[in-house]
């Protein structure tokens, strides 16, 4: 609408400037070698208009005709780059089907067409792949080393060919270069992460844990439990070069990034205890129990008084119930002790609350003993025991991939994966292939001082 207004003003303007003109008595002559031309001023004005626009004319054919080679070429140019971009689409759509033949042939028209550029290497790659052709694939990923912008595809390329054919050197060095390269990329952090723990660099793993959170890849309790881990490795490895006190240092700091961790602190106040420092491993321990109450715990709090009485040990272990009361391993743990220390009112009496509480089958496994100990028939105590078999399974070291019960905290599962190994209760089945023991009971597989302790104990009771 502003546009035809405008049109029409401006048409306007010139209709009546045309009018003014003609109507302008003004007359122009021109001399030249004796002659002499006049004529009106609208004429001449219109003369000068039409000589103007003729050789605007000419000079506009002139440069069509001088450019139409050039034009010419930039078009079979557009069009050759057409084709080849619709042979790179239909190439890549093919590799992605599977269709190996096509996605081959399409790649050498789109190199004929586009040249060697990022996405026909790509395309190039990825069919010698669907060919088997490994060497043909490694060398087209390496030709996009060259440029910034196809840099981290082809290290990705390489990456996972090194991962395919079992180089974990090559490929930790290819993760190393493209963690540099774009560290915001999950890909490459996560890969780095799990070959530097798999090949036990704990150290330079604990410098990209941090970065799992930030990329989605874990969460923020999860990376803090892979610090502890870490950190817990580590420590392990000062510990066998006998470096004590850095291996303590490790395990505090393991401590404060997952104050549950069990093996840490079992070694920690191994370490401690070591060292001298009997408080420390006292308050490690303690600490520990009142997050994760545990048998390990349990067996390590009585490992800082060898050779104890077990009256004396149980009265030692009233510091454990006071940071824990309710859980139900405390109850387990002093009832055990209970046990030995020939007091079974005490015993029996936590066991029944522990049972009330939906306790697993180690508290029915503990009742049958105490029935043995206290001189009851067999068929009492293989009732108990039969009781044990229906009961919740017993926490264990737990694989999550194969759901496997491990005797022991591993730090990476049976598939190989890291931390993949937690405390947990197994499936029944699994709880009765691989029992855990008692941690007073059975002490590194043998009956010492169970056996001793279960004949005083039948001589108070026959007393």
């Amino acid at each position: 609408m502003i546009r035809a207004i405008l049109f029409v003003l401006f048409a306007s303007l010139v209709a009546v400037g045309a009018a003014w003109l003609a109507d302008l008595p003004a007359e122009v002559a021109v001399f030249a070698e004796g002659y002499e031309i006049r004529t009106s001023l609208a004429v001449a004005v219109a003369g000068v208009l039409l000589v103007a626009l003729i050789a605007l004319v000419l000079f506009e054919l002139v440069r069509l005709f001088a450019s139409a080679p050039r034009r010419f070429a930039r078009y079979r140019a557009q069009r050759r780059l057409a084709r080849g971009y619709r042979a790179l689409g239909e190439g890549l759509l093919a590799a992605a089907s599977g269709n190996a033949s096509s996605a081959r042939a399409l790649a050498s028209q789109a190199r004929r067409l586009l040249g060697e550029t990022a996405p026909v290497l790509l395309l190039e790659a990825q069919a010698a792949q669907l060919d088997g052709d490994d060497r043909a694939a490694a060398e087209s990923f390496r030709r996009m080393l060259a440029a910034p912008e196809s840099e981290l595809t082809g290290l990705k390329g390489l990456l996972g060919q090194a991962m395919r054919a079992g180089d974990r050197e090559q490929a930790l060095e290819l993760a190393r270069r493209a963690f540099r390269r774009a560290p915001e990329a999950p890909w490459a952090a996560s890969a780095l992460f799990e070959l530097l723990t798999g090949a036990q660099r704990w150290s330079e793993a604990l410098s990209v844990v941090d970065r799992l959170p930030a990329l989605g890849l874990v969460s923020a309790e999860e990376a803090a439990r892979y610090r502890a881990i870490l950190l817990h490795l580590r420590a392990l490895d000062f510990a066998r070069e006998t470096r004590w006190m850095d291996a303590l240092k490790e395990e505090r700091k393991a401590l404060r990034a997952s104050p549950g961790f069990v093996p840490a602190a079992v070694t920690a106040a191994r370490l401690a205890l070591r060292l001298g420092r009997l408080r420390e491993a006292r308050r490690i321990l303690e600490d520990a129990w009142a997050i994760t109450p545990h048998p390990e715990l349990a067996r390590a709090y009585a490992d800082l008084v060898p050779q104890e009485r077990p009256a004396d040990r149980l009265k030692r272990f009233e510091r454990l119930r006071a940071r824990n009361p309710e859980h139900p391993e405390t109850r387990l743990a002093l009832a055990e002790l209970s046990l030995l220390a020939g007091r079974l009112d005490a015993a029996r009496a936590l066991l029944e609350e522990a049972v009330k509480a939906n306790a697993p089958a180690r508290a029915y496994r503990l009742l049958a003993e105490l029935e043995r100990a206290a001189g009851a028939s067999a068929s009492i105590v293989q009732g108990w025991l039969a009781r044990a078999g229906d009961a919740p399974p017993d926490p264990a070291w737990l694989c999550e991939d194969t759901g496997e019960v491990l005797p022991e905290w591993r730090p990476f599962s049976t598939s190989g994966r890291f931390a993949a190994v937690r405390w947990s209760v197994p499936p029944k089945v699994s709880a009765l292939a691989l029992p855990p023991r008692p941690p007073f009971l059975l002490v590194d597989g043998r009956p010492e001082p169970a056996e001793s302790d279960r004949a005083e104990t039948a001589a108070e009771a026959a007393a």
